[in-house]
């Protein structure tokens, strides 16, 4: 039950500038160790980016969003419960150190002197305004503190240390705010294409020219099976999220080591995204009876070639 592009955007009051939003590297790791099954990790995932970003641009002063409303955002029904244990006071998340649940949210923010961000929270507001966010949030409004994008590590959290990727970026992969909206509003993406694309994004950033990985070893770094993968991998090459590089010529079943290199799987950016489907180029298929007659021949033209002409 996906939202549309404009929906989004206008529950969220989205604006360009508010686009440029960055992840911890460690979420894949701590996410995969303490959730068992696959939907479990692309909704945390897409939740704490969620989750950190309406924080970051104080959405929560200007705008209506519940818990409701961000089970709808994410594609679930807002009554939805068996995502609850991951996101509910003392849950997953909770207890992983990246959330905490607070009735003291951001309402405005602003640069200090470092160019950090500084929020401004509805305890620091007077009587007046105060009473007016409450009348429209409700009394008994909570929102999530993202822990990590404030405090690096749990010292730094007990200290109050402001060292988290707001203020840090170095061991962060950067995801386009526009990225989760296309997402969230294609319903063949969701959360478990934009967890894919983050997870490609990340590795993208680290190698910078694509990231050349063999499928095996794709579905075990991200926890998904191999089907889901595959089908995965297909909506977001034919909505434009990704590029997929075919490093051997074809496939065949049973092909030797030798002749398997992997793909590489490069991310673009925004401006390259697609509403509609598109078609892409797939790697040829071969019998493994044709790869053989290809292989001899091959051999062949290289014996031929080193026989001397004298």
């Amino acid at each position: 039950m996906s939202n549309t592009y404009e929906e989004i955007i206008e529950i969220l009051n989205y604006r360009e500038q508010e686009k440029i939003h960055f992840m911890p590297n460690e979420i894949f790791e701590d996410l995969q160790t303490n959730l068992s099954k696959s939907p479990h990790i692309t909704f945390a995932y897409s939740y704490y980016y969620l989750i950190s970003w309406l924080y970051r641009n104080a959405k929560y002063g200007t705008q209506s969003i519940d818990v409701a409303t961000i089970k709808q955002l994410l594609g679930y029904s807002p009554t939805t419960k068996t995502i609850n244990h991951i996101i509910k006071n003392g849950g997953v998340l909770d207890l992983l150190g990246y959330t905490e649940t607070t009735s003291n949210y951001p309402i405005a923010w602003g640069m200090d002197e470092y160019n950090d961000p500084e929020f401004f929270l509805i305890d620091d507001a007077d009587y007046f305004m105060k009473k007016e966010i409450r009348m429209e949030n409700g009394n008994r409004f909570t929102a999530k503190y993202p822990i990590k994008h404030l405090h690096i590590n749990q010292e730094d959290y007990e200290d109050e240390m402001k060292t988290g990727v707001f203020y840090d970026v170095s061991n962060t992969h950067m995801i386009d705010f526009e990225t989760f909206i296309h997402c969230m509003s294609i319903e063949k993406l969701g959360v478990t294409g934009f967890y894919l694309y983050g997870f490609l994004k990340n590795k993208n950033q680290i190698y910078g020219e694509g990231y050349d990985v063999p499928l095996p070893k794709l579905c075990e770094e991200t926890q998904l099976s191999y089907q889901s993968l595959v089908s995965y991998l297909d909506a977001l090459r034919k909505y434009n999220l990704i590029d997929v590089v075919h490093n051997q010529d074809y496939y065949a079943p049973g092909l030797e080591d030798e002749y398997r290199k992997a793909n590489t799987y490069i991310t673009n950016d925004p401006i390259r995204f697609t509403f509609i489907e598109q078609g892409y180029k797939k790697m040829n298929v071969k019998t493994y009876d044709e790869h053989i007659k290809i292989i001899s021949k091959k051999k062949k033209k290289v014996a031929f070639g080193e026989l001397p002409f004298n």
